[in-house]
């Protein structure tokens, strides 16, 4: 019985293809191993591609101003910030100011008194009532009168103790004895 050879270029052909075959097996092992890497890998950058899209088209939430409205007012927070003091105004020792640039606007038809003496205040997580008091700041939030579609924009400055978080800034409705509206509250971004 005679056993057929293979031609020689048949040979060469079979090595190509079982160098091919175990080239492939070991690439794909290679990966097999790597591919919990490769994944977060692709995660982590699919992560920081869904965060730079959300900025880029939503803006930083935290800079965002806030609204509220109550009555015939609609309160916004433009920004807020932590102040030291200066020279001339120093909020104690274990205290700071608390600075926020608010807008207000009377929405309503008819003239409303805006004094934040009397209507703003900032309150604490655990319900504790800051009042407005005296600091040096850039662009002061003058009392007077709105008329109808108008705003009124400046700062007011309030002493908190340095460890307090969490606050609100909360505004009291000077027409509130004939609506009951009372007060409203924005939290601060500090």
């Amino acid at each position: 019985m005679s056993t057929k050879q293979p031609a020689a270029s048949e040979s060469v052909e079979n090595d190509g293809a079982k160098t091919e075959t175990r080239h492939k097996n070991k690439i794909r092992r290679r990966y097999q191993k790597r591919w919990p890497v490769y994944a977060a890998l692709i995660f982590t950058a699919e992560a920081i591609l869904a965060i730079v899209a959300w900025t880029h088209f939503y803006g930083d939430i935290q800079h965002r101003p806030l609204t509220a409205h109550i009555g015939p007012y609609q309160v916004t927070v433009l920004s807020a910030r932590i102040s030291d003091g200066d020279a001339t105004f120093h909020p104690g020792k274990g205290y700071s100011y608390v600075i926020a640039n608010v807008q207000v606007a009377n929405t309503g038809k008819t003239t409303a008194w805006v004094a934040p003496v009397v209507q703003s205040y900032l309150k604490s997580q655990d319900g504790k009532r800051y009042e407005l008091a005296p600091a040096t700041v850039i662009n002061a939030f003058e009392a007077g009168t709105l008329e109808p579609q108008q705003r009124r924009t400046g700062e007011l400055s309030y002493v908190i103790p340095a460890t307090t978080q969490r606050l609100s800034f909360c505004f009291t409705d000077s027409t509130a004895a004939s609506s009951g509206s009372g007060s409203v509250c924005v939290p601060l971004k500090l």
